[in-house]
């Protein structure tokens, strides 16, 4: 009896020690007051659609997920989402003890058969770990949770500035088996040594699947007012946002100043005035009709009952296009010379709105190691299951 008592006590003090390891979201030292709009790259494990991510990561409509995954205005809820491709999801992003991660979304409702551990790694594609599943809803044991029981999953995010040069957005990005950190680079535009300085990465071989990144992407400049109900709102290059209750379709343009319009689709009986006071232009005209080295009326930000409008000072041309985002449907860049690369060739076709990962590969490839902190993680993860095993053998013996 002593024995087993015995046993119990370290298993639980194992578990719990396990549990405080985990570090939740990515570096944020923002203030706590503050929040701001991030993203993270959703992977999914089955077919589904677009209605059904929007339900998942509690979006209040689908069409939030149009613009940063370049669909058309016109796309339904129904449109497809293949097993394994990923999908762009807008979250708020709050930041506590220099932390950052989710506003107290998604919530996710515990189904039949589920665990932490699944419900990380396959509900949510391996963006958070079951620890901090288990940590921000204060589970004790995470073999306890139940049929029905909602959890908060924190979502990796952060609000931090990065550099002086042009603000960004943080993206939170799942390594793919066979990635490189050059061709992530590549792939979202970024500087591999940022990328390194953001993640806390030594050396940039080092990198291991399954590890999240945090991504930052250049978003455009604009005159949304502070006052204004989106005035978090952030366009990355190459993609475009619905806003104002999906009144106002707001793009990142080549000069990378955020162009906004009337939504070509809305309804447009159903939206406030769109007019710049004391002129016959609406959001996006000029007084040349270029939006090019002349006034424009811009679009300022809405409130409960009005679009707000402003008259911008003449914007100056800039030749040079604003980087898209990869192109959605496509696999990424390959890694550069010597890094490892997936076998199989990419389909013929994929559907738009999403980006295909790489093929699975015919054979298992060696799995390159992790940056320190991450190796830790994972040698950390070992041992506990091991130890959780001898425990377990031990105490059926002593039985």
């Amino acid at each position: 009896m002593k024995v087993r008592t015995t046993l119990f006590f370290f298993l639980a003090l194992l578990i719990t020690t396990h549990l405080r390891a985990a570090a939740l979201g990515f570096k944020c030292s923002s203030a706590t007051t503050h929040t701001c709009q991030s993203m993270v790259g959703y992977i999914a494990s089955t077919n589904t659609t677009l209605a059904a991510v929007a339900t998942k990561f509690g979006l209040r409509s689908y069409a939030v997920l149009l613009g940063p995954n370049s669909l058309p205005l016109n796309a339904s809820g129904h449109h497809p989402v293949g097993s394994g491709q990923t999908v762009r999801v807008p979250i708020p992003c709050r930041c506590t003890d220099g932390r950052g991660y989710s506003d107290r979304v998604p919530v996710h409702t515990v189904q039949d058969n589920e665990y932490l551990y699944v419900i990380a790694t396959e509900v949510f594609s391996s963006l958070v770990d079951y620890p901090s599943i288990a940590a921000v809803n204060r589970i004790r044991d995470p073999n306890t949770i139940h049929n029905g029981q909602r959890l908060w999953i924190p979502l990796p995010c952060s609000c931090d500035p990065v550099g002086k040069k042009f603000p960004v957005i943080h993206y939170a990005h799942v390594v793919l088996p066979g990635s490189s950190l050059d061709g992530i680079a590549a792939q979202f535009g970024d500087d591999e040594g940022q990328i390194m300085k953001l993640n806390g990465i030594e050396n940039p071989n080092l990198l291991a699947a399954g590890q999240v990144l945090d991504i930052p992407l250049r978003v455009c400049s604009s005159q949304i007012r502070n006052s204004s109900l989106d005035k978090s709102l952030a366009v990355a290059g190459g993609s475009y946002a619905l806003t104002a209750h999906n009144c106002v379709q707001c793009k990142c343009s080549n000069s990378w100043q955020l162009q906004c319009e009337p939504n070509p689709v809305a309804n447009m009986s159903a939206c406030p005035s769109m007019h710049c006071k004391g002129t016959n232009m609406v959001i996006g005209d000029s007084v040349t009709g270029t939006g090019c080295g002349s006034p424009t009326c811009s679009y300022a930000g809405y409130t409960n009952q009005s679009i707000l409008t402003a008259i911008a000072a003449g914007q100056t041309c800039v030749p040079a296009a604003a980087p898209t985002l990869p192109p959605t449907g496509a696999p990424p860049p390959p890694p550069s010379t010597g890094a490892r690369q997936p076998t199989g060739a990419p389909p013929a076709q994929q559907p738009t709105g999403v980006v295909q990962p790489p093929s699975v590969p015919s054979s298992p490839q060696p799995r390159s190691s992790a940056p320190r902190h991450h190796a830790a993680r994972l040698a950390w993860q070992l041992i506990f299951y091991a130890t959780l095993a001898f425990l377990s053998s031990a105490f059926h013996w002593q039985c």
